[in-house]
């Protein structure tokens, strides 16, 4: 006697992923929208049609278009907003060393204590300062006075 199975073997049943299951729901009802977030498209040369790659449904060319125009536009002002927001920082980088140094400067000479010169290793009264010039002219000559100096030695 033979069991009332159906006459189907596991061979026979075939396994459909949920990928081609969405796509041929599509095929079946091509008025779906593709609502799927990080989309890739497949370009149909020959049909002249822009499909989803995950689930398959057709997208408007002009509707695609438009769609990346706007998210290059959006490149394009975030990397305009982050450059904007270096330039800012290095200024605030820049002002805030200036500031610093000044502050430690005005506070040493609130406790009683002189500048010394790093040439000479003289200290100095502020009110004897006597002019001020550029750094890099001041680094130029200094470099070139080590080196007058090591010619002597």
């Amino acid at each position: 006697m033979q069991d009332n199975k159906d006459d189907w073997n596991d061979d026979f049943i075939i396994k459909i992923s949920e990928k081609e299951l969405k796509r041929a729901l599509v095929a079946k009802h091509l008025g779906k929208l593709c609502t799927c977030k990080n989309r890739t498209v497949l370009v149909d040369k020959s049909n002249r049609r822009l499909e989803c790659s995950e689930c398959g449904a057709p997208i408007d060319a002009f509707d695609y278009v438009c769609e990346l125009c706007f998210s290059e536009h959006m490149f394009w002002q975030q990397l305009k907003c982050m450059r904007e927001e270096k330039e800012q920082l290095q200024k605030w980088m820049l002002n805030n060393r200036m500031g610093t140094v000044l502050r430690e400067f005005a506070s040493n000479i609130r406790r009683g204590l002189i500048p010394k010169c790093p040439c000479c290793g003289e200290y100095f009264e502020m009110e004897k300062v006597t002019g001020w010039g550029s750094k890099e002219y001041a680094i130029k000559r200094y470099s070139q006075n080590l080196l007058k100096q090591s010619e002597v030695e």
